[in-house]
């Protein structure tokens, strides 16, 4: 959405893209804290009224993933090259990072050879419903298909006129294929729901990362359309529908807040242009090493979730409200996540020479 003229440009989502995304682990990092039993008090109700809806940050990491390869594949359409890079940037993270994790609880706690494949491959959310690391279990195989996916909306070319057609009846066929499997197999879709129901907003990423490359400006039909997705989940609170509503009212919530975030990111370059003001870019370092932060936090927060730590200092307790254990999961987080990225700095570095 990059402004040319008059109005803004989807452009604009590629030129942030990175900010997003540190917008993204963030809100996930904090709305975790709701998961390890953190209660703010009342006069503080409005800031978990924020962190609950974190989940949505998700959306977002799926939105950009589908926007970034878009400009990817459509720079360079070789399959093998895009593989290969895929490779590098989400699978050898995941590795480097969970195997340490996965060896620990399979191999050295449960002593279960057979769990432990089942994990590290990430099968076990697909035929178990074990959500360690689903947003895994779904990335990579959309990492997959997606040059499939690509020549489906595009012919190939990344210039199909008819893409946004093909977009939403790809998106239909997703939700009958959702909705097939729910009456059909209840119990399964139960265990899967929380990664088939996402794949529409990936989808939707592909569309905006044509728009995007394409420059094509923002209409204010399009942004009336958002907002009235957006507020129809006030209908859904008035009548109480929830389930897979809710997922794809997440939809269009990814939208309304990169297209808000977007808006504040460009008034403040300005501004900071204008008088010069320092820019310590936490959204850039954030959201550069947001896959590995958001492995490492999965980990340390289960850590913290399975030993009950008691930080009681004669008769005084440290934890009130889980205050405690929220912030040391965050610094822990990030202290880790630091130490990973330096040890995949190294390994790539030495693989280079």
């Amino acid at each position: 959405m990059e402004k040319c003229g008059e109005g803004y440009h989807w452009g604009l989502l590629s030129k942030y893209r990175t900010k997003l995304m540190g917008i993204a682990i963030i809100w996930i990092v904090l709305y975790h804290g709701n998961e390890i039993g953190m209660i703010l008090p009342k006069p503080l109700e409005i800031i978990n009224f924020v962190l609950e809806k974190g989940r949505g940050g998700v959306e977002i990491f799926l939105f950009l993933s589908g926007l970034g390869l878009y400009y990817s594949y459509n720079k360079n359409p070789d399959m093998k090259r895009f593989y290969k890079r895929r490779m590098v940037r989400v699978i050898f993270p995941y590795l480097l990072i969970s195997l340490p994790f996965w060896i620990g609880q399979d191999l050295f706690i449960h002593r279960n050879f057979s769990a432990f494949l089942k994990n590290i491959t990430l099968i076990s959310f697909w035929t178990e419903g074990y959500t360690r690391l689903w947003y895994f279990g779904l990335l990579i195989p959309l990492y997959l298909i997606f040059p499939f996916l690509y020549k489906c909306i595009f012919d190939g070319s990344g210039q199909g006129k008819s893409e946004v057609t093909r977009v939403w009846i790809m998106i239909g066929l997703v939700i009958i294929f959702n909705i097939s499997i729910k009456l059909i197999f209840p119990d399964y879709y139960s265990k899967v729901e929380i990664a088939l129901t996402r794949i529409p907003i990936f989808i939707i990423g592909v569309l905006c990362g044509y728009f995007a490359k394409a420059n094509k400006r923002v209409t204010y039909g399009e942004i009336t359309a958002l907002f009235i997705g957006y507020s129809y989940r006030m209908f859904t609170y008035e009548y109480h529908i929830g389930g897979m509503t809710v997922r794809y009212w997440y939809c269009t919530l990814t939208l309304v807040i990169c297209l808000i975030c977007i808006f504040c990111f460009e008034y403040f370059e300005k501004n900071h242009k204008r008088h010069g003001s320092r820019d310590f870019n936490i959204l850039q370092i954030a959201g550069k090493y947001s896959l590995e932060l958001y492995i490492v936090h999965i980990w340390i927060r289960t850590f913290f979730r399975k030993y009950n730590f008691d930080y009681n200092l004669n008769g005084i307790q440290l934890n009130r409200y889980g205050l405690l254990n929220y912030c040391l999961i965050i610094i822990i987080s990030c202290i880790v996540t630091f130490i990973f990225v330096q040890i995949q700095s190294i390994i790539k570095r030495r693989s280079v020479k």
